[in-house]
């Protein structure tokens, strides 16, 4: 097993140039930097939603010192662990799943991710509860990527896309907000503007 390196800031900041999706048909490219900033976004919005500070809506008492820290610190490991998740890809490149598992390269590559940190934390070194939610994430940022951004008329791109949200539904805290999301208008800047101001 070779030795642990540290990614120094010029490498981590190639996430821009590693490109996704090499062998799926999407009418726009998306960067590791992009997706990267999707599954930190929706993590984010993931501990806000499962790891609440009031379990009752507008009740303030219903807030407490400890719901306050563990929702803080839950969150500062996840964004940790969400920024690192696929950083190593800068290395390795974005490898498509298909060829990780006919190749037998999971476990290989996974060893070299773990062995592969910035500002001193590695992806593997995180809690099961934590990595579960970067999973979450980074399930949903996939199948609202493909959702907006796959060739349609292509039948690898709506299989690939059918695959997440079969796997999606088995984790339930990315298939919910995926529901969720998929009902919830987008917001405008209209909607910010006082009743008064749109009359």
């Amino acid at each position: 097993m070779g030795n642990n390196v540290n990614m120094g800031l010029l490498d981590a900041m190639r996430a821009s140039a590693v490109k996704r999706w090499q062998i799926v048909d999407v009418f726009r490219d998306q960067s590791l930097a992009e997706h990267t900033f999707g599954v930190m976004a929706i993590a984010m919005k993931m501990v806000e939603k499962f790891y609440p500070i009031m379990t009752k809506p507008d009740d303030t008492a219903d807030i407490t010192m400890e719901k306050v820290y563990r929702q803080r610190e839950m969150m500062d490991a996840v964004m940790r662990a969400a920024m690192v998740h696929d950083l190593p890809e800068v290395v390795t490149g974005d490898i498509p799943t298909p060829t990780k598992k006919v190749m037998g390269l999971r476990k290989s590559l996974q060893e070299l991710e773990n062995r592969i940190y910035f500002c001193g934390f590695t992806y593997g070194e995180y809690k099961q509860e934590v990595r579960d939610i970067v999973v979450a994430a980074d399930l949903l940022e996939a199948a609202l990527y493909l959702q907006n951004y796959r060739n349609t008329q292509s039948a690898h791109a709506n299989s690939v896309y059918a695959k997440i949200l079969e796997r999606m539904k088995e984790v339930p805290m990315a298939y919910a907000m995926f529901i969720e999301l998929n009902n919830t208008p987008p917001l405008e800047l209209d909607d910010m503007m006082p009743v008064s101001d749109k009359l």
